[in-house]
């Protein structure tokens, strides 16, 4: 036989076996009634008898595989359930063996394939490149990754932070960081110093100007000794009297005008009162043993990390901040009482915080339990069996590691991060479905097999069941599949391989059922079902029992009670809900959801990125009070922890791809230089002069900007070649050591040095000059004698007026405003110079592009699913006009739960979270209706009433449970702290409730009133091919 006609017999065989299920029951359309059944007569024991004897075992596998299989399972029960077990347990230790959880990284999140994100990406490889030729002395610089915030605000009455009492309660709290013994091990050190600190350089703080604060550190004991003195006056110790803080503090902003800093915007010297007030502290990089901070960066932060992760339990302590399993200790407000009032204490650093995120989601994730608990009490309890709950949840469970080994060893992804466990509660509620499905068809059949005049024996029961339940399942989890699936079409590594594994264990959880549940329920059956609990633990150890006797070979009279009878929910279906149906109640229910339908798109519509920066953590967490107080800009200016760095990068060509991981977010290629990269050229220094002129000045006019500048005023605009003054004077750079160091007056634009002597000159100002240019320049060599070195790539960094936090649309604009000044200054650029990009390697700037592109991909995910959804229903129900009406359900669903749910009911825009939730959720809209939808094709009658009452009736009961439980599955995360999963939790049980409504008003309604009856609307080839 050719491969096609061994196709064709394949599928004609599992048609074969669906057609017996649909035409199995003989009966005439119509209202069921006891003449339209059939007798069971005394043969039917004969006759069922002889097909147990294995007749039909001989039958070919692939004229009727179901049939097959469930003939082997009737044989052979128990060999077939273990060895099935064996198999999953062999694919379990591997894929255990093989796990590998990837560590968070930068470019986890981010859009590699964007020009921002890419122009980031190349400037941190030229950086780091440049860096390991880099000799910077020991805790020189200040590390970016580690400052430390501190933030107080004055609760009292006069709600003055500026009082005695005040300043000496922040005192005792910095004194946990100056006092910690380790602090002089991370503190910036004092030129040629090793041991001491330099206060001015670390220290950002009220406190220097009321106290002497000393730190040393003894390098034989590594414990550091910190000396903290009051300062006093002609008039006593300064900070006892408000009258001494208040000149003090006049007098400090007079000398430092950056002191007015660390008060808010209604701080005058005229009326020296704050309501807040900041301290920073940095600590330095490289440590000690470490050329420069580019050489294992993570290792070099680990220290600082560990002395402010002991520092934030030492003010937990102070303040009574503790940590229970529902609550994180930060959602206790720390107060500072004094004796003239309180002090409300905030502080931050993005290793804390990044800390305190991995605290949360593991604890968040611990509610997983909770939900499989929930979901096995629920399905004990609706199968009436604690037997065949705890095979549904070894099922759901085995299902992650098994689809993990298919996703790791076979299909070769190395990806896998903390949002791949969510499936855990995607598969729970379907996972519970899919038994519901096949648990109920089977409790169903017997009446079904009497109704048609079968035999309803154990082995027909089982055949009878697999045909419509496996069919049911199937169709349901390859849709599911395919709109998980649709997810991975994005640029987002996360969700692409979320997509992926979610898609493969939804395959692989059927594939569990149908060889786990067939070979189960016979020995449930045989052993268990319908036994006393003595011996139903008897045969759990194989001892022996009373002789199984078939139910099925006691001959019932097939009445009209008999064949409707059922559980209640069951007999409800079956009888008022069709009845219902039947009446133009239908219509109304269409026109009530086309009215849900038409203010859900209304809604949906007006969904956007969020106006505001993001929450990922509850309104009484202190990050969120602390990321709302520097939203609102109380602070005059901008501060250590809310500034971006901005580079204007030349030499920068592009990133060759060929050859980077595509399961490696961190690798997006291989950074090359552009070819013709020349600065040393007199044209290339009076453009990059004129560049860095205009910066001054460049306006921006969008409204996250300060002042309509560009550039952030009081911060220093590093430029290596020259920095000038307001008069045009050259007071730093290259040109001013060269100017100062020899006897020729040079400048970049009237008198500037070229060639080698400019690349060899720069090399050795670059190599004493790292400290306030480190890799500006890109000299990937430390010997500056060779007259053939030229730099690949030079920058100036600013320091962008925008200030954290911003919305993701705010940052956008900035982005812009950045890209459209580097492209005007890139064009009529000298050809040895060439185009300059605009970046920045700010984390919180280059996330503003996921959450667009997290929008964007909501939409896109929608756009591939309803084809896939569409072209998966066109092929299970064979008719087009079913799988019109089904994905019109499925669109109603997705309008209800985005714009009612996500829109109007709870005022979200859609930022990352609600983006990434939606996209994770969309699966649970396809499940129910596909079920019904394949109910109604499987019905024998002809007629359209009949084949929906059927079809309701059968899997009503099944589609119910399967929402409770998954309700249970996502209901308990409503108890998590971090807002992600609290918002993944509505949305689970609203998108749940939502399908379930749809499912079983609005898709009956609409089968009711325009179902296809007889073979019409069914398409034209499969008639042909049968």
């Amino acid at each position: 036989m050719s491969g096609g006609g061994a196709a064709r017999e394949l599928v004609r065989g599992m048609d074969d076996s669906f057609e017996r299920h649909r035409g199995g029951a003989k009966r005439v359309d119509g209202v069921v009634g006891a003449g339209e059944r059939a007798e069971v007569g005394a043969g039917a024991e004969r006759g069922t008898r002889e097909e147990d004897k294995g007749g039909g075992a001989s039958r070919r596998w692939w004229r009727d595989p179901l049939s097959a299989y469930a003939e082997v399972c009737y044989a052979k029960p128990r060999l077939m359930f273990y060895v099935v077990w064996a198999l999953l347990m062999a694919m379990t230790v591997s894929a255990v063996l093989q796990f590998k959880m990837n560590d968070s990284g930068t470019y986890d999140w981010l859009v590699g394939t964007d020009e921002t994100v890419s122009g980031a990406y190349m400037l941190d490889a030229a950086e780091t490149k440049a860096g390991k030729h880099l000799v910077i002395p020991t805790r020189s610089v200040k590390s970016d990754d580690q400052v430390l915030h501190f933030v107080y605000e004055a609760i009292d009455g006069n709600s003055n932070a500026l009082t005695p009492a005040k300043i000496k309660a922040m005192l005792e709290i910095e004194r946990t960081l100056l006092e910690h013994e380790e602090f002089g091990m991370v503190c910036i050190l004092q030129s040629g110093s090793e041991t001491n600190c330099d206060i001015t350089a670390t220290v950002n703080s009220l406190l220097t100007i009321f106290y002497d604060i000393t730190a040393t550190l003894d390098t034989t004991t590594n414990i550091t000794t910190t000396t903290i003195t009051a300062k006093s006056g002609a008039n006593g110790v300064y900070v006892d009297s408000q009258a001494n803080i208040d000149s003090m503090i006049s007098l400090e902003i007079q000398s430092d005008a950056s002191t007015a800093l660390l008060f808010d915007s209604d701080f005058t010297t005229a009326q020296p009162k704050a309501h807040h007030v900041q301290s920073f502290y940095m600590l330095g990089v490289p440590l000690d043993g470490y050329k420069n901070p580019e050489i294992r960066r993570e290792v070099q932060l680990f220290l600082g990390d560990r002395v402010f992760s002991e520092m934030n339990e030492k003010l937990f302590t102070r303040f009574g901040m503790k940590e229970t399993f529902i609550r994180s200790a930060y959602q206790t407000k720390a107060i500072e009482s004094t004796a003239d009032g309180a002090l409300k204490v905030m502080w931050w650093s993005l290793g804390l915080q990044r800390d305190e995120w991995s605290s949360l989601s593991s604890k968040d994730f611990s509610w997983t339990i909770l939900c499989i608990v929930s979901v096995y009490i629920y399905t004990s309890v609706h199968t009436r069996s604690m037997l065949i709950a705890s095979v549904a949840m070894l099922e759901t469970i085995f299902a992650v590691p098994v689809g993990y080994f298919f996703f790791r060893v076979v299909f070769r992804v190395e990806f896998f991060q903390w949002i791949n466990i969510l499936v855990m509660f995607v598969i729970l509620g379907i996972g519970a479905d899919d038994v519901f499905v096949f648990v109920d068809a089977y409790a169903q059949s017997g009446d079904e097999l009497r109704e048609a005049g079968e035999p309803a024996t154990l082995l027909p029961r089982l055949k009878h069941t697999m045909r419509r339940s496996m069919h049911a399942i199937f169709v349901t989890s390859f849709t599911t599949a395919a709109a998980f699936l649709a997810t991975a079409f994005t640029p987002l590594l996360p969700l692409i391989s979320f997509g992926i594994f979610a898609a493969i264990v939804l395959v692989t959880l059927f594939l569990i059922n149908l060889f786990v549940l067939p070979p189960f329920i016979v020995i449930y059956e045989r052993s268990f079902a319908r036994r006393s609990w003595r011996e139903c633990w008897r045969a759990m150890f194989w001892l022996s029992i009373e002789p199984y006797r078939d139910p099925g070979l006691e001959l019932k009279v097939t009445t009209m009670e008999n064949t409707i009878r059922g559980r209640r929910i069951e007999r409800f279906f079956r009888g008022p809900y069709t009845s219902i149906m039947k009446t133009k109640m239908k219509y109304v229910i269409l026109v009530t959801f086309s009215a849900i339908f038409s203010v859900g798109v209304y809604y949906w519509t007006r969904l956007d990125l969020p106006t505001e920066p993001e929450d990922w953590f509850p309104a009484n967490h202190m990050y969120t009070a602390y990321k709302d107080l520097s939203a609102k800009n109380v602070f005059n200016g901008i501060g250590d922890t809310s500034s971006i760095k901005v580079s204007l990068v030349w030499g920068l060509g592009g990133l060759d791809r060929s050859g980077a991981n595509k399961w490696d977010p961190g690798d997006l290629g291989k950074l090359y230089y552009a070819d013709d990269f020349d600065p040393s050229t007199a044209a290339a220094q009076a453009w990059i002069m004129d560049t860095y002129e205009e910066l001054k000045t460049a306006s921006c006019l969008v409204s996250a900007c300060g002042n309509n500048l560009l550039v952030g005023t009081g911060f220093d605009l590093l430029n290596i070649l020259a920095e000038t003054d307001s008069s045009g004077q050259i007071v730093e750079g290259f040109y001013y050591w060269l100017n100062t160091n020899g006897t020729t007056q040079y400048h970049p634009k009237t008198n500037p040095i070229v060639g080698s002597a400019f690349n060899q000159q720069l090399c050795e100002y670059h190599k004493v000059a790292t400290i306030r240019y480190p890799s500006h320049v890109g000299f990937f060599t430390n010997d500056c004698s060779d007259s053939r070195i030229a730099p690949k790539y030079i920058l100036m960094q600013a320091t962008s007026s925008v200030s954290l936090p911003q919305s993701p649309k705010d940052f956008a604009e900035v982005q812009s405003a950045w890209t459209t000044y580097a492209s005007l200054h890139s064009v009529g650029a000298p050809d040895s110079l060439g185009s300059v990009k605009a970046t920045s390697g700010n984390i919180f700037w280059l996330f503003s592009i996921t959450a667009s592109t997290l929008l964007q991909n909501v939409y896109r995910g929608f756009q591939i699913t309803f084809p896939m959804v569409f072209a998966v229903l066109l092929l299970s129900t064979r008719n087009w006009l079913i799988a019109i009406i089904c994905t019109c359900t499925i669109g109603g669903i997705l309008t209800s739960v985005l714009g009612l749910g996500v829109g109007a009911m709870m005022g979200w825009s859609l930022g990352s979270a609600e983006s990434i939730a939606s996209v994770i959720v969309v699966g649970f809209a396809c499940d129910y209706v596909v079920h019904l939808a394949n109910a109604y094709t499987a019905s024998p009658s002809n007629k359209r009433d009949i084949r929906m009452q059927d079809g309701i009736s059968q899997l009503g009961v099944s589609v119910l449970a399967g929402a409770v439980t998954t309700c249970f599955s996502g209901c308990f995360l409503a108890l998590c702290i971090l807002t992600f999963f609290i918002k993944f939790s509505f949305l689970v049980c609203w998108t749940i409730i939502c399908s379930f409504f749809w499912a079983v008003l609005f898709f009956p309604a609409a089968m009711f009133a325009f179902g296809p009856e007889n073979h019409r609307n069914e398409l034209a080839f499969w008639r042909l091919w049968k």
